[in-house]
């Protein structure tokens, strides 16, 4: 997404206007253009979400739906937003999505009982719930970026950390989930235990491999650009001969 908005953007002598893009006028276009792939998943095995692709090559319409989302990230890097209006409203969106829009949504998918729908008609209730899966994916993109630059602004080493291997753990860790539970499949545990060790054993593995194979490696510029290890600062103490008295010079003296 990010090679084909390059090219675009390079061969015309404009961009998009900033309050198409940081003001709430963006959902007008945002949720439209997502609902196209969203609408092509879950025909056969209901799921509220976009699907999974299994394989090595992604299902073109989930190739389609993420694209939207690294579109709008390259869209978005070209429009400074130093007061984060992209979030702005994310005390509203987070309560909407979590509390309205996600159980709304889930009963028009999965058809459970747990809501009344009788009120929406049966040949409307596919389109509406496409819709609010969308919409969901948006509120919660954004809600989520304006809490934590409103609530989590301070500098912090260990989320920084957290931050930086993020994108790896992404990558790696669906092979590593199905491994694990080739693993603990035949234990005799309860199934809640299972999924704990799952979770914790896929978590410390990725960041094993982050911290070792990844994070100062061309892997690891690759995915997050360049990063130098911390040095070690040892002050020098040196002893004047004459005098017996010592002195502390770091190695920038």
């Amino acid at each position: 997404a990010f090679c084909i908005y390059a090219l675009v953007i390079d061969s015309i002598p404009w961009k998009l206007p900033s309050w198409v893009v940081l003001s709430p006028v963006r959902y007008v276009w945002l949720i439209p253009a997502t609902m196209l792939p969203q609408a092509a998943m879950g025909l056969l095995y209901p799921s509220f979400g976009p699907d999974t692709s299994a394989g090595l090559l992604p299902m073109p319409w989930v190739l389609a739906y993420y694209g939207i989302f690294f579109m709008f990230g390259a869209i978005y890097f070209d429009h400074p937003d130093p007061r984060g209006q992209v979030g702005r409203w994310w005390w509203l969106t987070l309560p909407v999505a979590l509390l309205a829009v996600f159980p709304l949504g889930y009963e028009l998918t999965m058809q459970r009982g747990l809501i009344d729908v009788e009120w929406v008609g049966t040949s409307n209730r596919r389109w509406l719930a496409v819709f609010l899966q969308a919409t969901y994916a948006w509120f919660m993109t954004f809600g989520a970026i304006g809490m934590f630059r409103s609530l989590f602004s301070f500098e912090s080493k260990i989320m920084r950390y957290v931050s930086d291997s993020s994108y790896w753990l992404y990558l790696v860790h669906l092979p590593l989930i199905v491994l694990v539970q080739f693993v603990i499949c035949s234990w005799l545990l309860p199934s809640s235990l299972k999924l704990f060790l799952i979770c914790t054993i896929t978590i410390a593995l990725s960041l094993l491999s982050y911290h070792f194979c990844v994070r100062y490696t061309f892997i690891g510029t690759l995915l997050n650009g360049p990063r130098r290890r911390p040095q070690v600062v040892v002050d020098a103490i040196l002893i004047d001969e004459p005098s017996g008295e010592a002195e502390t010079v770091s190695p920038q003296e």
